[in-house]
């Protein structure tokens, strides 16, 4: 990165029409520079350096691109709440905002702007028309949703991967570029060490108690946060180091640490879903076996040395299990097991909000609406399935599933030579899908998009880069 700021510098010189591009990006730059800097005196101090830092990502988003890229997955494991005392401190006449959002706000801003300045990104951006139709049916349904602004926060959150696919495939166009972006995720993993070791200096504690007692790894950034973090790490370390005939080791040693700090955390659904696309990538390399065993194995391990499967028991006995009776309804089962209160909220969805507006919903963000105002503090469905029913009805829900249909066949179409050396681009974002649709059921993964779907969204987009290299194009889309 630090290599590229010299060429950002020289392609400020105006040259023809790359000058008065970069005089455009300049002056799009100065703009917002000063514009944050004008909103920054109206914040309280201690959020002065996480604003700060915000346009700095904004401004190098507009020059930089690719150099962006880079500093995302290297920095995925930070969070911004660092520099915030107390929840949604931000926009609080808005409903209130996470600090972690500016990232968000300076991600929107900045590819708002690239839009504007190279047309060549709209152009990509129209020929993906069913992701364009999905985006445009959330924010019609903003429309009659009630809470605006919850549902303006989650769009953005879903736009997130999508913009950030277009990114990758219009700004990433050789080898190195690739390569350095896998670096970068590296280098996110020593970074990630670090604000542990921060934490730990400042007398914080790496793990926490659930209600029963039972403690969780948190690592620098929360349970379930890690548990998905971990999950797009590992699992690009076992991809890469168990290629065709290039087996490595210290990836794979380094896929197993993860893979047991995930467990570590007692995130149910986290394990379940690295699980699952751990037996996706040996699936699409035809070793379906070996999946199935390593499932096996990692469950007996898991289940031996670690509290997670008590978790399923309200009184935390593993035994309790044997003796859940399956005939008292879907409601009863999910009553009969520890579901840290998700059967109660989902029965309250189902029955206040989807079977009362069944075809269109309630409008983005309503969902959550209800649900904080049902419990007095900020709630979300636990459920992308459910809250899509909720907010967006039957309508939407086919949409964006029809979308997640031709995402997987999209990946699944896309092939490399197996002697190539990124072969682990395809089975690695196949399984990352898996796990996607896996946390979806029972968690809400779309609020992850800084240490998931983005991830996700890049690796899909490096996979479509490798497989237009090879076949000589270079249109970008």
């Amino acid at each position: 990165m630090l290599v590229a700021a010299p060429d950002a510098l020289d392609g400020l010189v105006p040259r023809g029409r790359e000058g008065v591009r970069s005089a455009w990006s300049l002056l799009a730059g100065l703009g917002l520079l000063a514009t944050s800097s004008i909103l920054l005196l109206t914040l309280p101090p201690h959020l002065f350096i996480g604003a700060t830092l915000a346009v700095a990502v904004t401004l190098m988003l507009v020059v930089q691109p690719r150099a962006y890229l880079m500093l995302y997955v290297a920095t995925g494991a930070l969070n911004l709440a660092i520099f915030a005392s107390e929840r949604r401190e931000l926009f609080q006449s808005w409903g209130g905002m996470e600090p972690d959002g500016l990232r968000l706000l300076a991600f929107t801003a900045g590819t708002m702007l690239l839009l504007l300045l190279r047309p060549r990104l709209l152009v990509i951006v129209s020929r993906h028309r069913l992701a364009l139709a999905c985006v445009l049916l959330l924010a019609i349904s903003l429309l009659y949703s009630t809470s605006a602004a919850e549902g303006v926060r989650l769009l953005l959150k879903i736009t997130f991967p999508l913009l950030t696919y277009v990114l990758v495939i219009s700004e990433v166009r050789t080898e190195e570029h690739i390569q350095g972006i896998f670096h970068a995720c590296l280098v996110g993993i020593g970074f990630a060490c670090m604000v542990s070791v921060v934490r730990i200096s400042s007398g914080d504690s790496l793990y926490i108690d659930d209600a029963g007692g039972i403690p969780r790894f948190q690592g620098p950034m929360g349970a379930s946060t890690m548990s998905f973090y971990g999950t797009c790490i590992s699992l690009l370390l076992y991809c890469y180091g168990t290629m065709h005939k290039r087996k490595r080791w210290l990836p794979i040693i380094s896929a197993i640490t993860l893979g047991g700090i995930i467990a570590a955390t007692g995130t149910r659904v986290g394990v379940a879903g690295f699980l699952l696309a751990v037996v996706t990538v040996e699936w699409v390399r035809n070793r379906l076996r070996r999946g199935y065993f390593i499932a096996a194995v990692g469950l007996i391990v898991i289940g031996v040395l670690t509290p997670l499967f008590q978790r399923f028991a309200y009184s935390r006995d593993i035994h309790d299990l044997a003796g859940l009776n399956l005939g008292g309804g879907f409601w009863g089962i999910l009553a009969a097991i520890d579901t840290s209160g998700r059967d109660m909220l989902w029965r309250r969805l189902w029955e206040d909000m989807v079977i009362t507006s069944p075809f269109v919903g309630h409008g983005l963000g309503s969902a959550n609406d209800f649900l904080t105002g049902l419990v007095g503090r900020v709630m979300v469905p636990h459920s992308e399935l459910l809250r899509l029913l909720t907010d967006t009805g039957i309508l939407g829900t086919g949409l964006c599933l029809w979308l997640a249909v031709r995402i997987a066949h999209g990946l699944w179409q896309t092939r490399l030579p197996l002697e190539d050396r990124f072969e682990f681009l395809r089975p690695l974002a196949l399984g990352l899908f898996v796990a996607f649709i896996a946390f979806s059921m029972t968690d809400n993964i779309l609020e992850y998009y800084g240490i998931f779907t983005g991830y996700f969204a890049i690796f899909a987009g490096l996979l479509q880069v490798r497989a237009k290299q090879l076949a000589g194009a270079t249109d970008g889309d």
